[in-house]
This record gives C-alpha cells, structure tokens and sequence, in this order.
C-alpha cells in the first residue's frame, strides 16, 4: 500500500517491496525528482525528507548566487543609457 506524505510543501511517496521500502519524490516545478530505496517504512520516511532538504538547499545556494551576480550589475548605468536611448526614440535620432 501506498503511503503519500507531504514536506517543506513537496509530495512524496513510499511503498513496500519484497524486500524494503521505495521511496520517490515528484518535483515537477523544478523538472526533477528522486527515488530511493531503505530497508523499512521510517527509514524511506526519513531518506525521502533528508532529499527534499537537499533539493531545497541546492535552491538556495542557486538563488543566492543568483542575487549576489544581480547585485553586480551598474543599474545606475544601465539606467541612464535606457533614458538616452528612449529620449533618442522619441526624437527620432535611434
């Protein structure tokens, strides 16, 4: 029988084999998942959440990497030469 839980909002579900437990996650937001295997029902419990903390750890490191490249850029820069290139639009010079 199937067993669905829910973690730090993503799904996952265990299942018994012959021999163990299966455990799989469906992150279909983030185009990926993961499956594993355990030799009871708490330990597929425990590998599943343990996994959807590492998908969300690598996120994170992903989006802080992502707002210290955003930090980087000159908007002031790039914010003047969009106000030079719109006043050249409206006068007809672009």
């Amino acid at each position: 029988m199937r067993r669905r839980g829910d973690y730090l909002d993503t799904g996952f579900v265990v299942w018994p084999s012959n021999q163990g437990w299966f455990w799989s996650i469906n992150k279909s937001t983030a185009s990926g998942g993961a499956i594993g295997a355990a030799a009871t029902e708490a330990q597929a419990v425990l590998e599943a959440r343990a996994s959807i903390e590492e998908m969300y750890a690598r996120r994170s490191r992903f989006m802080r990497a992502s707002t210290a490249a955003l930090g980087a850029i000159d908007w002031e820069r790039m914010l003047v030469n969009l106000e030079r290139h719109l006043t050249d639009l409206a006068h007809g010079t672009a």
